[in-house]
């Protein structure tokens, strides 16, 4: 094959990818009640995808996509009515085109043996009116966009992430006014997707130069701040300004929407929805949100186990809700959002909800939990997460293995995220994961803590004190506490904590109220020395296993310092004194 026609086959693959991905889920946003022009919608675009598959030689995807369009316009005019069936054949249809473009991918050809999806789309069409073949849209031509009831063109959607690849992107609308066919296609080709292909490892050697440029940028600042040239100090602004825009952009290269990974999880739900008979609405929030891509790739499994047994575990059958007093159909939510250096996604239900004193029995059973053991609502809701750990009476396709939960915690803990949930019996459950973003830059404030410096990301600061003005008192059995404005709130100090040799006994401390994922504490430093945005690199091995730690980065100074974890800190003094206590009683 030429390495034009490669080019060309990697374009259609990319763009049929996306367009591909958007067919699915214009599929599962269909209903029973869906109107002529939703069928119309889904229409336009498997007449694309046949057009540019055609064009390139990939004759099964043109020849599915044909037998596609023509249940579509049935549908769209009446002749047949939506079914579960039916709307089953059409998502199993779109797993054979992903096939398909699997192949392509891999050989340049499509020779995927696909009668038996074929068979199945004849097959719902002759179970209603025993007619195997219907013709096309009038005026339809192999390859040509048409136009049905005045609509206009659609182009092929462009925008697909491939796992080696980034996709830089910009888009230009230009608004036309219908006409003529050729008219109609020369405005079409003005709204254009234009995009490079560029490889990540590239995008990563940009913000490792990017970075060191910024520690660089930062040394300087540090040894010029006080030049007495103005000119010399506006520069120095003006480049910290500039380098900072730069990191954001560099940044913003490896940035993708959550929304095909939401559309997997959609189907995730429907295909186990249907495997179990239960009836389930899923909804999402927030699929516009932007992570690394990387994060989003790391929870694609995860995710997918929690949906699946959100279905599974979660929801009850029709007639269970019924009887309850409950809709017939169940309702999961998925939201997500970027929140203080933190992605936050929150899995709901209104299904029954954990039962406490299953977990329990089964977690006896298994030898995780004595018998006179006392454990609060929390811990019980914990035992989830053991490996091989399920209440599940029969194991089914969808769960009941107990090889689930054990993989979400282990992957969202590998991604340094954890993971809180809260149930009422007969209501449902909710799941928050809460994930660092996985970004380099950082605004952090400079603590001093005897002879060294380390960083306290600026997001976690709630507000600052002189020691000599706070409020604090010893409490038996829990440490030092700080009473702020009717709150009692833990007292960590730094210096004892991480074993670094305080510089001047007499200096009045400083307090800072920090809130970090669940925690709210009062950390004690000797000073704070101000802020900086710094390059945020990740631990070595050696360090990796060392908790209250996050990474670390180089200051104007040109030394390193490390970068504060205050909830994996505060965790693991609460576990030393815990520890201490039972020795004691």
């Amino acid at each position: 094959m030429s390495s034009d026609m490669d080019e060309i086959i990697g374009i259609f693959i990319e763009e049929a990818t996306s367009s591909i991905e958007e067919l699915e889920k214009m599929f599962l946003e269909l209903s029973l009640d869906s109107d002529s022009a939703a069928f119309k919608s889904v229409f336009r675009i498997a007449h694309n995808i046949k057009g540019s598959s055609k064009s390139v030689g990939m004759v099964n995807m043109g020849r599915l996509t044909h037998e596609l369009e023509t249940l579509l316009i049935k549908l769209a005019d009446g002749k047949l009515t939506l079914s579960p069936t039916m709307l089953d054949v059409l998502l199993t249809s779109v797993d054979a085109l992903k096939g398909l473009l699997e192949e392509a991918r891999q050989s340049g050809r499509d020779d995927g043996n696909i009668d038996g999806v074929l068979a199945n789309i004849l097959a719902v069409q002759d179970a209603v009116h025993g007619a195997a073949d219907a013709p096309d849209a009038p005026g339809a031509h192999e390859g040509d966009i048409i136009f049905m009831d005045g609509l206009p063109p659609v182009a092929p959607v462009v925008g697909s992430e491939l796992s080696s690849v980034v996709r830089v992107s910009s888009t230009q609308d230009q608004k036309h006014e219908q006409g003529s066919l050729p008219e109609a296609r020369a405005a079409g080709r003005k709204h254009t997707s234009e995009t490079v292909r560029v490889p990540t490892f590239r995008i990563d050697r940009l913000q490792n130069h990017v970075g060191e440029v910024l520690v660089l940028q930062s040394v300087l600042f540090e040894q010029l701040r006080d030049h007495p040239s103005p000119l010399v100090r506006n520069a120095l602004r003006q480049m910290k300004k500039v380098t900072r825009e730069v990191q954001e952009d560099s940044m913003g290269l490896r940035l993708v929407s959550l929304k095909n990974l939401f559309l997997k999880l959609t189907r995730a739900v429907h295909d186990a929805a249907s495997a179990l008979g239960k009836e389930v609405s899923f909804v999402t929030v927030g699929e516009d949100t932007e992570v690394d891509k990387v994060l989003s790739e790391g929870l694609a499994d995860p995710l997918m186990h929690m949906v699946r047994n959100a279905v599974d575990h979660g929801q009850e059958t029709s007639e269970e809700r019924e009887r309850l007093g409950k809709p017939r159909k169940g309702r999961i939510e998925l939201s997500a959002r970027n929140e203080g250096g933190f992605l936050v996604l929150r899995l709901s239900d209104d299904g029954k909800g954990l039962d406490t004193e299953a977990i329990l029995n089964k977690a006896r059973s298994k030898g995780l939990v004595t018998a006179r053991q006392e454990l609060t609502q929390k811990q019980i809701f914990s035992l989830i997460f053991q490996p091989g750990f399920s209440t599940k009476a029969v194991v089914t396709e969808v769960s009941g293995r107990g090889v689930g939960m054990d993989v979400v915690q282990t992957n969202i803990h590998a991604m340094r995220g954890h993971i809180d949930i809260e149930s009422t019996p007969g209501k449902g459950t909710q799941f928050t994961l809460n994930i660092p973003l996985a970004i380099a830059l950082l605004d952090g404030m400079i603590l001093k803590l005897g002879q060294e410096k380390w960083i306290l990301p600026l997001h976690m600061v709630v507000e600052t004190f002189r020691h000599a003005s706070c409020s604090i008192s010893p409490v038996a059995g829990v440490g030092d506490v700080l009473s702020l404005r009717g709150e009692s709130l833990p007292v960590i100090n730094l210096c004892k904590a991480l074993q670094v040799p305080k510089h001047d006994e007499d200096n009045d401390p400083v307090v800072i109220v920090a809130r970090d994922k669940d925690v709210r504490v009062a950390l004690v430093a000797e000073g704070v020395m101000g802020i900086q945005t710094v390059v945020s690199k990740p631990l070595g091995p050696e360090m990796q296993a060392r908790e209250g730690i996050s990474g670390c980065a180089i200051l104007g100074d040109g030394k390193t310092s490390l970068i504060l974890e205050v909830a994996s800190l505060y965790k693991t003094i609460a576990r030393v004194k815990d520890s201490l206590s039972r020795r004691v009683a």
